[in-house]
C-alpha cells in the first residue's frame, strides 16, 4: 500500500533502491518489528523480480532492488519481538469452555501437534498415517504408537516442500472418534470445511469471554480485525 501510495503514477522502472529504503523507513517508524519489515520489503522485491519475468519491469531495476540489504539485529531502531510461544495450558482450558465441542477438538489438535490453524480446518482422514509414511520416494516406519500427520495442503506447498506432524498416544485418543471417513474431519455445514477466519473467530470470542491478557503487557486484547488480533493498551498483534 505504502508503495501504491507513494508511487501510483510511476513507472515501476522509476522505483530505485532510494524508494525502497524511504519505504523501510516508513514501515520502522510505524513501530512494526524488525523481520517484519525485512518480509515486506522481500516482496516488494520479489514483485518486480516477477515483473521481470514477464517482460514488465526492466532487469537493471529489479537488481537494483536487490541491492537494498535486511535490516541488522542491533543496527536499527525496528524492534526484535520475542518467539511466539505455545499459549499457557491453563489459558487453553478456560478457553476450550467457551467454544463448541468441534472447535474445542480442533483448538486440541493444534496444542498437542503444532499445526497451522489452517492445515487443521482441512485436516482429513486420508492424512492420517498410522503405520509408515513416504519420504523421497522411500516408505518408512513409524515408531511403535506414534501416528503422523501429513498434510496435502500447506502454505510450503508451492516451494515443493513437505511437512510432517507426529500425533502421540493423547492426541490419538482425541482423533479416533473422527476417523470414520478418508475426508475432512472437520466438515462445515455449507461448505467442505470450516474457513480458517471462521475458525479464528471463534477462537476470538471465547478469549475475550475468558479473559485472556495481552503477553506483553497484561492488558485484556482480542480485538478482532481481519485476522489480526490488536492490544488496545500497547498495539501488540498476535
Amino acid at each position: 500500500s505504502l508503495v501504491y501510495a507513494r508511487h501510483a503514477d510511476d513507472s515501476p522502472n522509476d522505483f530505485r533502491p532510494r524508494d525502497l529504503h524511504a519505504i523501510i523507513d516508513q514501515l520502522v517508524k510505524r513501530g512494526l518489528s524488525r523481520g517484519t519489515v525485512n518480509k515486506m520489503a522481500g516482496k516488494i522485491k520479489r514483485v518486480w523480480q516477477w515483473g521481470v519475468s514477464h517482460e514488465m519491469v526492466s532487469a537493471e531495476a529489479a537488481g537494483a532492488l536487490l541491492t537494498v540489504g535486511n535490516l541488522q539485529t542491533g543496527r536499527t531502531k525496528a524492534p526484535d519481538y520475542q518467539e511466539v510461544l505455545p499459549v499457557d495450558l491453563r489459558v487453553l482450558v478456560r478457553t476450550l469452555r467457551l467454544v463448541p465441542p468441534t472447535i474445542a477438538t480442533m483448538l486440541r489438535v493444534q496444542y498437542y501437534c503444532g499445526a497451522r490453524p489452517g492445515e487443521v480446518c482441512a485436516m482429513r482422514g486420508d492424512e492420517i498415517h498410522k503405520t509408515t509414511i513416504r519420504v523421497k520416494k522411500r516408505t518408512l516406519d513409524l515408531p511403535p504408537g506414534v501416528w503422523a500427520f501429513i498434510p496435502s495442503q500447506h502454505k510450503n506447498l508451492s516451494k515443493g516442500k513437505s511437512i510432517r506432524y507426529l500425533v502421540g498416544p493423547r492426541l490419538q485418543r482425541i482423533l479416533t472418534p473422527f476417523l470414520t471417513t478418508d475426508g475432512y474431519l472437520f466438515p462445515a455445514s455449507q461448505r467442505s470445511h470450516l474457513r480458517v477466519d471462521n475458525y479464528a473467530q471463534y477462537v476470538d470470542k471465547a478469549c475475550q469471554l475468558a479473559g485472556v491478557t495481552c503477553q506483553e503487557c497484561g492488558h485484556e486484547w482480542h480485538v478482532y480485525e481481519k485476522r489480526e488480533k490488536v492490544c488496545p493498551a500497547c498495539g501488540a498483534t498476535g
